[in-house]
């Protein structure tokens, strides 16, 4: 989702509000105004504090992400144009 896109949600929110916020309104509820309980996990699953997990935390180098994905369309580029002239045919060539 574009931040167009949310902008656009949020302007339509404004004139028509989710039930959720009416219901709320009417009867009073404030947000965050029930106690808040720490979530239960179902049986079996394990979770870990982020802190105590040892991981860097993450680094998004924009450019970094756009260099690796042009070397990747480059890679899949030419291994698509040597399937061409390998003498593979397609499936109109063959109906």
């Amino acid at each position: 989702m574009t931040l167009a896109e949310a902008a656009e949600i949020f302007r339509y929110w404004e004139l028509h509000p989710p039930v959720h916020l009416l219901v709320a309104s009417v009867f009073g509820v404030k947000a965050g105004s029930a106690p808040q309980k720490a979530p239960v996990l179902p049986p079996g699953f394990a979770a870990a504090q982020v802190a105590t997990l040892g991981m860097p935390a993450p680094v998004f180098d924009l450019d970094d992400m756009r260099a690796r994905n042009r070397a990747r369309a480059a890679v899949i580029a030419r291994r698509n144009a040597a399937g061409r002239g390998s003498g593979l045919s397609s499936a109109s060539e063959t109906a």
